[in-house]
């Protein structure tokens, strides 16, 4: 939620070195615009996914993270 990445962005500007290596956004989950394909070594589907719209959406989602991950990434639901 945008809420949690304004905290979120306060905790940050408190730690230079790492706020230097984190982006932090908030977007649908179905929306991948903007990120690198293959660049992430570990994708997170939490528990939000209980509150999908349904399966088709849930899919959707999948499929994006699928192709966020590098060569042996993976993907926890």
């Amino acid at each position: 939620s945008s809420a949690t990445i304004a905290r979120l962005q306060e905790e940050l500007d408190g730690q230079p070195s790492l706020r230097a290596r984190c982006t932090l956004r908030a977007q649908p989950a179905d929306v991948f615009d903007g990120l690198p394909l293959g660049a992430f070594d570990v994708v997170v589907v939490n528990s939000v996914a209980q509150y999908f719209p349904g399966a088709n959406y849930l899919l959707r989602v999948l499929d994006g993270a699928l192709d966020l991950l590098a060569p042996g990434g993976a993907l926890y639901l």
